[in-house]
């Protein structure tokens, strides 16, 4: 009987042990009634508010909620693989994706099988491109894990590349899955490292053809490329004004000679980073200050775990998850506590969301609702309200090219803009309210030989929707929704100002 009872004891203290308890909210967060602060984590912490997903906040509570978001119990989401999978979008090897890109360029010089490759090239790098674009809509809309996702956009954007080499384009999926996602709430450090030995990477800002000069048999000089030694300081680390010189360009150039990827692809499987010790510059050079090269590929590791430490990086990683979660112009506290917290926890990105996300300023009424979402996060977030089924996503990918935001689609290393002024004039809020008529009238076009979709039924009533979140709209823009015809509900309840902020 003892035995048993030292048993139920032990079964009650594992139990209680496994209850998460969750961190409590500041004090700022009190100022907003619970619908208010389920829908500012659904929309700034996830890409837009249903009814289904505020009221999975409110039965959880919202501490649970954020930390169910900052640390998945389920690192793969399942019904999210299962929508890909119906979409004929799956993984694919990307020694495989190069070795098939590679066929598509023939060695002979036969002008009509140079063309007819070229055509296959073309139609081969399309799909591709294709499926990648449907990929991330897929995701925005349907995963459970909102936050992940965002974060996955976020950090792809700092880490932009342009979909149009075919390489790159042949990669991109690899690029994303594998040297962004696992890190967006990993270490900063990591991802720094993957995504400069990833050939996407490599590619689009050329450091596949940096290395030590010389000049070939036929008299050719070859040598150091600086284009990813300079953006990778300005765009992805120390920032435009991180203190930083051009001899520090040219030196950090140095030591990432060599680093490249076997473009005709490989085993199944293997490492697609590639260094060439003949290739690269050995020569002892001094980087921000330290003396570095010597050590072969340590040299351009060494450099680039040094910037990912480095106070400048941590301010200006700090500012632009502030910027992007917060407010345009983020509050100075917050970014000076976030960039400690960065260098305190030697860039966990965990550490530094969970701080942002449980700050004060995160939940400061002042900042609630002030964010202009961009053309990206408006048309998810109105697919995700309206609850709809698309037959697929080209017909949306046409819409975001016309607000000038196709995913993979900006040719500069900066990445789009995430702040209000980049995206709001006359001009981008008629397309808005365009698609907002479009996608309210289930009329989206897929492409230009189906001008109609087939798209299923709302699942809800416009004014259901807005029963389901009280707080989604102005009490007389939801009044106005409500007196409208029914035809007109969900067109007008898209178009509302407020949609257009989160």
């Amino acid at each position: 009987m003892q035995h048993i009872l030292w048993q139920l004891v032990l079964v009650c203290a594992c139990s209680i042990s496994a209850l998460s308890v969750a961190q409590p909210l500041p004090q700022s967060a009190q100022a907003l009634s619970l619908d208010q602060q389920a829908l500012h984590v659904a929309n700034r912490l996830g890409y837009g508010a249903t009814p289904e997903l505020v009221r999975q906040i409110k039965r959880m509570g919202v501490g649970h909620y954020l930390d169910q978001q900052l640390r998945p119990k389920t690192p793969t989401d399942t019904a999210l693989q299962a929508r890909l999978a119906a979409a004929g979008i799956r993984a694919k090897d990307p020694q495989q994706q190069l070795y098939q890109l590679a066929q598509l360029y023939p060695t002979t010089k036969d002008p009509q099988l140079i063309s007819s490759n070229a055509v296959l090239r073309q139609q081969w790098v399309k799909q591709q491109l294709a499926d990648v674009r449907r990929a991330k809509l897929i995701r925005a809309v349907y995963s459970e894990h909102q936050l992940q996702a965002v974060l996955t956009d976020f950090w792809m954007n700092h880490f932009n590349v342009h979909a149009q080499h075919p390489i790159v384009v042949s990669l991109l999926s690899d690029y994303e899955c594998c040297a962004i996602q696992p890190h967006v709430l990993g270490s900063f450090e990591q991802m720094l490292l993957a995504t400069a030995k990833h050939p996407v990477m490599s590619q689009y800002l050329n450091n596949r053809t940096s290395v030590k000069n010389s000049t070939d048999a036929q008299g050719r000089v070859r040598g150091m490329n600086e284009n990813y030694a300079r953006e990778v300081m300005e765009l992805h680390t120390l920032g435009v004004n991180g203190g930083y010189q051009q001899t520090d360009v040219k030196a950090l150039a140095t030591l990432l000679t060599g680093w490249s990827f076997n473009p005709k692809g490989g085993q199944s499987g293997a490492s697609l980073f590639v260094f060439d010790p003949k290739r690269h510059d050995a020569q002892p050079v001094t980087f921000l200050g330290r003396k570095l090269g010597g050590q072969g590929v340590q040299d351009g590791e060494a450099a680039l775990k040094y910037l990912a430490q480095h106070p400048s990086t941590a301010r200006f990683i700090a500012f632009k998850l502030a910027q992007y979660f917060v407010a345009d112009q983020p509050p100075q506290r917050l970014v000076t506590d976030l960039t400690q917290r960065y260098l305190n926890s030697r860039g966990d990105l965990h550490v530094v969301m969970q701080t942002l996300v449980y700050s004060p300023e995160f939940w400061d009424k002042r900042y609630v609702a002030t964010k202009f979402k961009t053309p990206f996060e408006y048309v998810v977030s109105s697919v995700r309200l309206i609850g709809v089924d698309l037959p697929n996503q080209d017909g949306l990918n046409q819409y975001l090219q016309q607000m000038g935001m196709l995913s993979y689609g900006r040719p500069t290393p900066d990445g789009y803009p995430v702040i209000e002024a980049e995206w709001r004039s006359p001009a981008a809020l008629n397309q808005r309210l365009d698609f907002a008529q479009k996608l309210g009238h289930l009329k989206i076009r897929l492409n230009t030989e189906a001008p109609r979709a087939t798209v299923s039924k709302p699942p809800l009533a416009a004014e259901h929707v807005l029963a389901q979140i009280p707080t989604l709209l102005h009490p007389r823009s939801a009044q106005t929704i409500r007196q409208a015809p029914v035809a007109l509900q969900w067109p007008l309840l898209l178009s509302t100002p407020e949609l257009m902020y989160r």
